[in-house]
């Protein structure tokens, strides 16, 4: 018989096989339609005034980088989204928490909330233009809309999902309720709320392109909004590629780590 030190080696090995060939397969497949579409572009099959080839993306967005308006630009539109998603995720816990907590505030607040909640982050451009005007803190509110949401969902959702059998236990050993909460609620609804942080990022980083179309002068979201009206599709595609790569990196990395926390 194979020892459990061979097995487990062997299993390892199968693992790091599998890991590569999902690695191969997710690059693979965009360098391929890279090429086609450089060769394509450059065979006049593809209009270029529409769909620029990637290589023409590319030495313009080099230009961008060198001139330093890019760095600027993305600087501007980060600075904006940790402002919207740290806002966003505060009161998404605190609003989530209370209306999980407390069956009555949660009923009251029922209609208000399911008729927001439907709205979406486009409508919300002309109520905060009213209100907040053409400002920095227009842009921010709107990127924080798209994280709220996310966050308060899941997290009132972890609360009220709880089994009822922990709180019965608690009880019974004699733990009050602000023990109860901290120790046995939050703990128990914590994995939801880490997705609902999580997917409240992502949501947050994609409202950059909606709150940068009010009235704005820089950003990524600019980029794409103006790029149109000078008809420049290749500086469109630069800002497309910029909020769906580093969006995709993100989510890598919070996914790391709500790995780590959840262990």
């Amino acid at each position: 018989m194979r020892s459990i030190k061979e097995i487990v080696l062997k299993s390892a090995c199968g693992l790091k096989r599998i890991d590569k060939r999902n690695l191969i397969l997710a690059a693979g497949l965009p360098i391929v339609l890279i090429i086609l579409w450089q060769s394509s572009s450059e065979k006049g099959l593809i209009n270029s005034a529409i769909l620029p080839s990637p290589l023409k993306i590319l030495t313009t967005w080099d230009v961008y980088i060198k001139n330093g308006k890019y760095f600027e630009y993305f600087c501007i539109s980060m600075q904006r989204f940790l402002f919207g998603f740290f806002f966003g995720t505060v009161f998404g816990l605190t609003v989530g928490t209370i209306t999980g907590l407390f069956p009555r505030i949660n009923a009251a607040l029922t209609v208000i909330i399911g008729v927001a909640r439907c709205v979406p982050n486009v409508a919300w451009i002309p109520i905060c233009i009213m209100t907040l005007g053409i400002s920095e803190p227009a842009k921010i509110v709107l990127i924080m809309i798209g994280c709220f949401w996310s966050v308060f969902i899941n997290t009132e959702g972890g609360i009220r999902g709880i089994d009822p059998k922990y709180l019965e236990v608690a009880r019974l050993l004699g733990k009050n309720r602000i023990t109860c909460i901290f120790r046995v609620i939050l703990p128990a609804a914590f994995p939801s709320i880490l997705m609902g942080i999580r997917e409240g990022f992502g949501n947050a980083w994609k409202g950059i392109a909606v709150a940068e179309l009010i009235a704005s002068s820089s950003g990524l979201g600019f980029m794409i909004a103006y790029s149109r009206e000078i008809a420049r599709p290749d500086v469109m595609f630069i800002g497309l590629m910029s909020i769906g790569g580093v969006g995709l990196i993100l989510d890598i990395l919070i996914k790391g780590i709500q790995k780590k926390i959840l262990q």
